[in-house]
This record gives structure tokens, C-alpha cells and sequence, in this order.
């Protein structure tokens, strides 16, 4: 006899199938659109090193998931459905055993799949290519996919040997999956919570497949080999168990025996409780038959309803639960949204499978052909499945928007955002959209699907998947176009990223949903008879007289007139249908990114000035500025000291108070002092502008602060010096809330951060560095930390500094210095640490900022405003060519920071320029086409790190107005 004959049998056959060949294309194109993408969204932002990380990590991550969800769903049913039609037995009529059939059947339904897979590892491999991970690496993750993938169809196949019916193969199917991955695991959490002592026992781990993915790569490769190499093993073994146990089971599994009286008595409770006792059916039957004959066969099972009211009891529970342990962190907007996402998401599923269950069901058995042979209308049999679901979903749906509308309410109340009201009102209505569209949809499916399986599949994947596939696709394209062309990322808000969201469910709502009430209410016979001919299904004209045979007429080539899905109209063939989907795809996508490319230079922002109180103060930052009216009002441009440029056309002012008179910003920390001595603090993350300000320490002393990543520092109206975090301070226990005196100098005149390290100046006019700072002379960050003031120079005639990417320091002689080139010298002069940049300058008529290269500019006598090339090749003052900058003749001040540059001329206009990182500069689409052009070329050539100069998207030339401050 033939060794594993089946086997062979399938991989013939199966090597004569175009779907295996589609499946291979189809997975290896989506793995190299998601290497694609990232490289893409990762240009110019990280080195190509770290690019080849995020591809492998989140592709290794991506194929992980597809081998646990696809390799159950590939043999769940192979050997249940065989008992159920009453053919797997005749396969033991012959010699073959349980191996053979168990192995055919894995091959047969599982060969595509795994075929799928393989086509995804040379994408892996490119990663090897790009950098950041070592052959190592891919080969432990080759053999952990693999070893998942056989793990999960193992568990499928076990799973279908011991059912007959679909549903209890899917359930043991996924409880099995719980039990062998899942159990082990949270035992390990469990211990280590409640144990500390003991730890996490990596032993209950190893049949985790997570576990050794963990483990696959370098870093904890290293340490803990032994473990991966066992999880592996175990993993394997466990594999071949299930497939042993399958095979023994599958011979005895297939008899129809007569059921014990055990088995009976269970079913017979299950099915009382289920349907209602003998003596209630009658009723119950005769009411619904009153209403509607489908009604009373898709509602039957009286226990539905109370099967979703067990859910959201479930629910709730882990809701007080969580609330339970968490105390009030668990009042967090993302526990909100986590808790509705996992409502609406769960009702959506059900009303999926239930919607088009009972028909799927009848069409499989053939009862559909029945109904339609008696006098039941097709819009009887709809109206029956609606009224089903009504019965089963209807209240708890009302309940679930209540709960998300109790959400809204108590967001909304806390902060007052404009955003929480549009988001929550905005969910519920596309939560009634979708369910009613996935309940038409639905039905449609199962009238034409396969299986039950794959009509619930197939409406969630076109109305919950795909808006947001596109979705993903629009935010990705322009963070791409973006990248390319002006060098930050594209954050158009909540309001954009709300429409669009609402725009493509609705659309896709829409477009199906309509399109199946019509093919229901129109073609439901045509539908019921495509079984029987897949590739035209003909109008039956028994029961449809009016419509007469089509006579077949000669097509142009290329051309098919069919019928599409039995609607009974005309149309292009399927190929033809992709393709003109794809093109329109394709033309909305450059629409998006045409449109969000229009360079609309805004009028400058109004403001009416209170009384007046000092003069402005501007703190530029990396990816922001702040500033400090004249009238004490706070205001932001972006978001300060975070990574990532934020789009902020407009300043926006920062509360209401109008007494500031300091702010310091670093790393997404923010430090004011309002004029009545009070220190006020907040915090921002990279794409969100924090709450508050809120007050920071006590007293109404303050008279200067000064805040950094990890610390901040603070002057009293007496001359100490105080400080609170993580300061370097020598001596000094800063680990509480409250400031904490630094030294006893009570001399201390002001103070500013600058990077890493903090600048101080002393009444006697010298000046004093603490923490670590970078020179940028030389490039390089301080060797040792100092961990108390130390002197900059012996020279004691400093005035004033100002902060930001460069500190400058102004002598009473007018002298300005750079004070970033080099370690102080406490006993040397100015000229060993420091760079003489201007003579004759004043505070605030010079400053240092980086458009492309370094620039110097300065404000002459006559108001004009100059600028030129700003070196760090030698201590000598900067040299080169002065440049006017605009026509302008009443410049008052001027400050950098960042490459962007702000001047404030005597009308009370501030103007901008320089690498504007919130406007587009390129004057229109193909101007931007080509930045891209050249900047991907630059980029493939290892030139990724450039920073945009003159010519370059984001960059201005000219200054242009941004605020314009009038009088009271």
C-alpha cells in the first residue's frame, strides 16, 4: 500500500489549484505593503537600522497572529463535517487508518495557508538587508512561526475529531487553544502577583507561543536560550500529541451510536431550557406563528436574549472589578473607550452570526427551496429575521448606547472638550448604522456563501474591516506625502480624523447595505438558486413569468455579460470589477493628498492686548514656542520640548490669567511664575497639550524657574536656590513634591534651563552652570555632571541670557557670548569656554536659530534686521556675509530657537520665518511631487538625516506675519 496516500492524493491536487497560487501572491503582496508602509512612515525619522526593527518585529508579530487564527480555522471543520454528510466512514470501508485520513485531511485544509506563510518570510529576510537584526534572529523566528502554525491546526484538527456540529467544533476548537496556551500562562502571572517571593516561573510559560517569540530575539536570546530552545520543543511535542490524538479518536468518533441515558438526560434539560418545557411550547409557538411562520423559526430558542444579558453582565463585571482594583485611575478616558469598543464590537459580531444563521442553516439543508415552494412571501421571510433579532438585540443595544452616552457625560463633565461630545455622540449613531447594515449584509451573505462561517466573515470584512483598512491607508499615504515633502508628520486633528472615520463607515454602510436590501427585496430567489449555477445564476422563470429568457448576444473581448452574485443584471466580470475598484481607490487616495497639500498662508491671529505689564518674553523651542504677552496673557505655538512637530497654524493661549511673567519648558514639562510669586506646572505628551496649569510647590516668594526633563529649579525673592526631582545636586535629598534648598548663597538673581543643564546668575554678576551640558562647539555632551553651581568664567559682569537651542549671554558692554562651546573655566578667561558672537548688542536684538544651516541674526540701530552664516569651526567671533532680512525698518526684537525664527516689529505684528514646521511652504502639488522625488533618492542614498534648508518644503524665506497684537 501507498505510504500516506491521501497526503499525496491532496498535494497533487492541490499544486492544480489557482487558489494556491493566489494565496501565496496574496499574502506575500500584503507582507510587502506592511514592510512597504513602515519603511515609508519611518523615512527621515529613525536610521535605516532601526527601520529593519520595526518591519521585523511588527511583520513577525502580524504572522504570528495569522498562524494561531488561520491554522484553527483551516481544520476546524475538516473531520465534523464529514460525520455530519456521512462520508467518513466509507474512508474506513477501506485499509486506510486514522493517520492517513487525519494527515490527508491536515494537508488538504491546511496547505494553502501554510503556503501563504512561507510566501511571507522572504519579506522577513529583507529585513536582514536593511539592518538592525542579525540571521539569528530571523532563523529562531522562522522556527517559532512554523512552530505555531502546526500547534494551531493541531489544536483545530483534535477539536473537530471530538464534535459533530460546527458550533461545538469552534467552541472546543477555542477552548482548546485557552487551555494548551492560555492556562500555564496566567497560572505564572497569578503566582508572581500574589507570590513576589517566588517570581515568574518561566516553565509555565514554555507552551506559550508568545513566550518564544519573546525569546527569539537577541537581547533576551542571550540570557535566557535555554528556555526558548525548550519552549520550542515543547511546543513541537504538544503539536505531534494532538495530531496522535486526533488520529486514534477519528475511527471510533464516526458511528452514530444511540445516546447513553446520561447524555439524554443533559440533552433533554439542555433542550427544555433551551426551547422552553413541553407543555409551554405550544403557546409560545402560536404566538409566534400569529405574527409571522419565519419569525417563530429563527426565535425559537426562547434563551437567546438572555444569552446577550449574560454578556453584559459579564461585562459589568469586569468593569466593577477593575474599578475595584484600580481605584480612581479606572475613570480614564481610555478605560472608557476600551469598555464601549469591547460593547459595541461584541454586539456587532453577534448580530452578524445571528442574522444570518437560520438562513445559511436552511440553505445548506435545502429548507430554503421549501419555503419558497409555499405561499410565505420573501418579504414575509425578511420581516421574520428582523423581528428575530429585534427579540434578541433590541434592549441590550438601547442599553449599551445609554452606557456609552453615561460616558460621554461624565468625559464631558471633567473637561468640557469639544472633542468628547463629537466622538460620543458620534459612536452611537455609526453603532445603529453598522448593526442595521450588518444584519442586510448578513443575510445576503448566507443566501451565497459557503457556509454559515464565511457569510459572518465575509459582512464583518466589508462592513467593519474595510473603512478601516481605508482609513489606515489615508493616514498612512499622508504621513508619507508629508515625510516626503515637508519633513514632519501629518497631524490634521481630531476633527479631520473624526470625519473621515465617520465618512467611510457611513460610506460603506451605504454602499452594502443598500446594495443587499435591494438584491433581498429584488433577486432573493436568484440568490437562493446560485448554488446550482455559480457562474450565471439564471432567473427562475417558474416563479418570476414576467422576465423572459435572455437571448445571449456576441461581447466585445475582454467583456463578459453575467450575473453578479445572482442580481440578475448585467455586469463586467469580476476581474474587471477589482480593477475598476482599485482605480477608483486609488484616484480618491491622491485626491486626499492633493487637497491636503493646498498652501493656504492664514491671515495673522488678532489679539487685543490687556493693560500692559512687561515686555514680551518668547521661549522657542525644537517643535515649539511659547511666549508671554505684554499683558501677562501665556500663549503656545505647537506643543514645546516634545519630539514630534504637532500642525498648530494659530498661537493658542494657555488659560486665562493675565499676571505671567516666566515659562521653561523641556521635555513635554512645562514651569511658569505668575506675578504674585506663585509657581504653576503641566505636562504635554507628543500629540496632546496637557490639563492645567496646576500650582506646583507652596509659597509667593518665586522671582525665577527653570525646568528639565527630570527636575526643576526655582529662585526665591530672597536669593536661595531650591529644587525638587532628580537634580544633580551634591548632598541634597530632592525624592519628595516639595522644593528643597540647594546650598546656602542667598544671591541668586535668575535662572533658565538649557537642555540638559541649568544656568544661573548671581547679583555680583557672575555666571554658573549645574547638571550636564552639551557643547556644541565640539559636538559631544559633558564627560562628567556637575553636581553643584559651578562658574562659567571669572568674568562678573554679565547681565542677562536666554535659554533655548543655544545660550547667549549678554555683558554690561554689550558684548553677547556663546556659552555652549565649551566646559566652563572658573579661573579663566571668557575666551577659554565661551565664543564672543556680536559687540554692541543689546537683550533681545539677537539670536540664533537653524533654517537648514545655523543662523545669526541681528537687529541694527536703524530697526533693520540682518542675519548671516553661523560656524562652529573655530572661537573666533562668526564670520561672513551680513544679509538683509525682509524690507522692513521697525524690527524691536528678534528670537530663535529650533529653525524657526520670530521678530516682533514696533506695530505689535510678530512675524515668522525660517523652517516653519506647522504651515507648507511648496507652492503646489507637483513642486511637492518632486521635493518627494529628491528626497527619496536622497534618503535611499544615506542621506536620510539632512535637514531641510532654503528651497526645501517648511521653509520660509521671507518673514510672514503670525500675530498681530492691538492695543486695549
Amino acid at each position: 500500500m501507498t505510504f500516506l496516500p491521501i497526503v499525496r492524493r491532496e498535494l497533487r491536487a492541490t499544486a492544480r489549484r489557482r487558489a494556491t497560487y493566489w494565496m501565496r501572491l496574496a499574502i506575500a503582496l500584503l507582507a510587502t505593503c506592511v514592510g512597504a508602509g513602515t519603511f515609508i512612515v519611518t523615512l527621515g525619522s529613525v536610521t535605516l537600522q532601526q527601520t529593519g526593527q520595526f518591519i521585523f518585529r511588527g511583520l513577525s508579530g502580524l504572522l504570528l497572529l495569522y498562524g494561531l487564527a488561520y491554522g484553527r480555522r483551516a481544520t476546524a471543520d475538516c473531520l465534523s463535517s464529514e460525520k455530519r454528510e456521512g462520508t467518513l466512514g466509507l474512508l474506513f470501508l477501506t485499509d486506510l487508518k486514522g493517520h492517513d485520513v487525519v494527515l490527508g485531511k491536515l494537508t488538504a485544509t491546511s496547505l494553502n495557508d501554510f503556503y501563504g506563510l512561507l510566501a511571507a518570510l522572504p519579506v522577513l529576510a529583507v529585513c536582514l538587508l536593511l539592518g538592525g537584526i542579525t540571521s539569528g534572529e530571523f532563523w529562531r523566528m522562522v522556527l517559532v512561526l512554523v512552530d505555531t502554525f502546526l500547534l494551531s491546526l493541531s489544536i483545530g484538527m483534535l477539536g473537530s475529531a471530538l464534535t459533530r456540529q460546527f458550533r461545538w467544533a469552534m467552541a472546543a476548537n477555542f477552548l482548546l487553544l485557552l487551555l494548551i496556551t492560555g492556562a500555564l500562562p496566567a497560572c505564572a502571572l497569578a503566582i508572581a502577583y500574589s507570590l513576589p517571593a517566588i517570581g515568574l516561573l518561566p516553565q509555565l510559560l514554555w507552551c506559550c507561543p508568545a513566550y518564544g517569540f519573546y525569546l527569539s530575539f537577541d537581547a533576551p536570546y542571550k540570557f535566557d536560550r535555554a528556555n526558548y530552545w525548550c519552549s520550542v520543543a515543547l511546543i513541537q511535542a504538544m503539536a505531534w500529541l494532538l495530531i496522535v490524538l486526533a488520529s486514534s479518536i477519528v475511527p471510533r468518533s464516526w458511528q452514530d451510536r444511540p445516546a447513553q441515558s446520561g447524555q439524554k438526560r443533559w440533552r433533554e434539560l439542555w433542550q427544555a431550557w433551551s426551547y422552553g418545557k413541553e407543555a409551554q411550547r405550544p403557546q409560545y409557538r402560536r404566538r409566534l406563528l400569529d405574527r409571522n411562520a419565519f419569525y417563530w423559526l429563527a426565535a425559537r430558542a426562547r434563551l437567546k436574549p438572555a444569552h446577550v444579558w449574560v454578556f453584559l453582565a459579564c461585562m459589568a463585571v469586569w468593569w466593577l472589578v477593575g474599578w475595584a482594583a484600580s481605584g480612581h485611575f479606572w475613570f480614564d478616558e481610555a478605560e472608557y473607550i476600551l469598555s464601549a469598543a469591547l460593547l459595541s464590537f461584541g454586539l456587532k459580531v453577534w448580530i452578524t452570526t445571528e442574522a444570518g444563521q437560520e438562513i445559511a442553516d436552511d440553505q445548506r439543508s435545502g429548507a430554503v427551496e421549501l419555503l419558497l415552494s409555499v405561499p410565505l412571501s420573501v418579504e414575509d421571510i425578511l420581516r421574520g429575521q428582523l423581528l428575530a433579532l429585534r427579540r434578541q438585540f433590541l434592549s441590550p443595544l438601547l442599553v449599551v448606547i445609554g452606557v456609552e452616552l453615561i460616558f460621554m457625560a461624565a468625559l464631558y463633565r471633567r473637561s468640557h472638550e469639544a472633542r468628547i461630545l463629537a466622538m460620543w455622540l458620534a459612536a452611537p449613531v455609526m453603532l445603529v448604522m453598522d448593526v442595521v447594515t450588518l444584519a442586510w449584509v448578513a443575510m445576503a451573505r448566507a443566501l451565497t456563501a459557503k457556509n454559515h462561517n464565511h457569510a459572518t466573515i465575509s459582512a464583518l470584512l466589508r462592513v467593519l474591516a474595510l473603512p478601516w483598512v481605508l482609513f489606515g491607508l489615508v493616514l498612512g499615504l499622508g504621513n508619507a506625502w508629508y515625510t516626503l515633502t515637508q519633513y514632519r508628520y501629518w497631524a490634521p486633528g481630531w476633527k479631520f480624523d473624526l470625519a473621515l472615520w465617520f465618512a467611510l463607515g457611513l460610506g460603506a454602510d451605504l454602499l452594502f447595505g443598500l446594495r443587499a436590501w435591494w438584491q433581498l427585496h429584488h433577486h432573493f430567489r436568484e440568490l437562493a438558486l446560485q448554488r446550482f449555477s455559480p457562474a450565471a445564476a439564471p432567473v427562475a422563470a417558474e416563479a418570476r413569468p414576467e422576465i423572459a429568457h435572455p437571448v445571449a448576444q456576441p461581447q466585445p473581448d475582454g467583456l463578459q455579460l453575467g450575473r453578479l452574485e445572482g442580481s440578475g443584471t448585467a455586469c463586467v466580470r469580476p476581474g474587471k470589477r477589482w480593477a475598476w475598484m482599485a482605480i477608483c481607490l486609488a484616484t480618491g487616495c491622491v485626491a486626499v493628498l492633493v487637497l491636503s497639500s493646498r498652501s493656504n498662508v492664514p491671515r495673522p491671529l488678532s489679539v487685543t492686548l490687556g493693560p500692559h505689564k512687561g515686555p514680551m518674553r518668547v521661549l522657542a523651542m525644537t517643535q515649539g514656542v511659547m511666549f508671554i504677552l505684554p499683558d501677562g496673557s501665556l500663549w503656545r505655538w505647537g506643543i514645546p520640548g516634545t519630539a514630534w512637530p504637532t500642525p498648530a497654524p494659530f498661537p493658542e493661549q494657555v488659560g486665562t490669567n493675565r499676571n505671567w511673567m516666566q515659562v521653561s519648558a523641556a521635555g513635554g514639562r512645562y514651569l511658569g511664575l505668575q506675578d504674585n510669586g506663585t509657581i504653576w506646572q503641566w505636562h504635554s505628551s507628543a500629540y496632546t497639550w496637557g490639563e492645567g496649569p496646576a500650582q506646583a510647590g507652596s509659597g509667593n516668594d518665586w522671582m525665577s524657574v527653570g525646568a528639565l526633563h527630570d527636575y526643576t529649579v526655582a529662585v526665591r525673592s530672597n536669593g536661595t536656590l531650591w529644587a525638587r526631582g532628580g537634580a544633580p545636586f551634591e548632598g541634597a535629598q530632592l525624592t519628595g513634591t516639595n522644593l528643597v534648598q540647594v546650598g546656602t548663597n542667598d544671591d541668586w538673581k535668575a535662572i533658565g534651563a538649557h537642555w540638559s543643564c541649568m544656568f544661573g546668575l548671581r547679583k555680583d554678576g557672575s555666571l554658573w552652570v549645574w547638571g550636564r551640558p552639551f557643547f556644541f562647539g565640539t559636538g559631544t555632551m559633558a564627560v562628567n555632571t556637575y553636581a553643584k553651581p559651578t562658574r562659567v568664567c571669572r568674568e562678573m559682569d554679565w547681565t542677562a541670557f536666554n535659554g533655548g537651542l543655544l545660550l547667549q549671554a549678554w555683558t554690561r558692554s554689550g558684548e553677547l557670548w556663546d556659552l555652549s562651546y565649551g566646559p566652563p573655566e572658573p579661573e579663566g578667561h571668557a575666551s577659554a569656554s565661551c565664543r564672543l558672537v556680536l559687540t554692541n548688542s543689546r537683550p533681545g536684538k539677537a539670536a540664533v536659530a537653524f533654517p537648514g544651516m545655523p543662523k545669526l541674526y541681528h537687529i541694527h540701530a536703524d530697526g533693520t534686521l540682518w542675519e548671516r552664516d553661523y560656524s562652529y569651526e573655530t572661537t573666533s567671533p562668526p564670520k561672513g556675509q551680513w544679509r538683509r532680512v525682509g524690507e522692513r525698518s521697525d524690527w524691536t526684537s528678534v528670537w530663535g530657537g529650533g529653525g524657526t525664527a520670530l521678530g516682533l516689529t514696533a506695530d505689535g505684528t510678530l512675524w515668522t520665518w525660517g523652517f516653519d514646521a506647522w504651515r507648507q511652504a511648496a507652492p503646489d502639488f507637483w513642486s511637492k511631487l518632486r521635493i518627494a522625488r529628491v528626497r527619496l533618492s536622497g534618503w535611499i542614498g544615506g542621506q536620510a538625516g539632512r535637514v531641510p534648508g532654503p528651497g526645501m518644503p517648511g521653509f520660509q524665506d521671507t518673514p510672514r506675519p503670525l500675530m498681530k497684537l492691538a492695543p486695549p
